[in-house]
């Protein structure tokens, strides 16, 4: 319609109910007039290519997912470990005090013992993980009785 010939152009069609792409180029035919009289086209079916690039960039976007998801973990189970890991050091250093009375010092060993456990359960947490996406998680399957009350 404008008299401009469009080339290398990416298109859709609908076939059969499935998308299909082509990539066409398309020149307009003139008259003595410079009056558009026709079109002279060609395409060439890139329907394969255009599917293999729909499902590269789904895969970059998932491996992008993916790589937020584990720095967000990571992040996470920094915390984790740094927190009872400081109120160990922190605690242990309070032991140091040479007028500590029993009672205070009964209370930083609970909190160091409490803060132990709790690494120790986190760092079970990630090597869990870290077998289940290795497939190496072993089943136990088990009777056991419930009791409702």
């Amino acid at each position: 319609q404008t008299g401009i010939p469009l080339l290398n152009k990416e298109e859709y069609f609908v076939k059969d109910g499935a998308k299909n792409w082509m990539l066409t180029s398309k020149i307009p035919i003139l008259n003595d007039q410079s009056e558009i009289i026709g079109l002279v086209g060609i395409g060439h079916d890139i329907t394969d290519r255009k599917k293999t690039e729909i499902e590269l960039i789904e895969a970059k976007e998932k491996a992008e997912e993916s790589d937020r998801l584990k720095s967000a973990f990571l992040a996470n189970m920094s915390h984790e470990i740094r927190t009872p890991m400081n109120g160990i050091l922190g605690f242990s250093e309070l032991l140091k005090e040479p007028m500590l009375s029993g009672e205070e010092q009964k209370t930083y060993i609970d909190i160091i013992e409490k803060s132990g456990a709790r690494i120790l359960n986190t760092i079970n947490n990630i090597i869990d993980i870290a077998k289940i996406e290795a497939g190496q998680v072993e089943i136990s399957n088990s009777k056991i009785n419930i009791i409702l009350y």
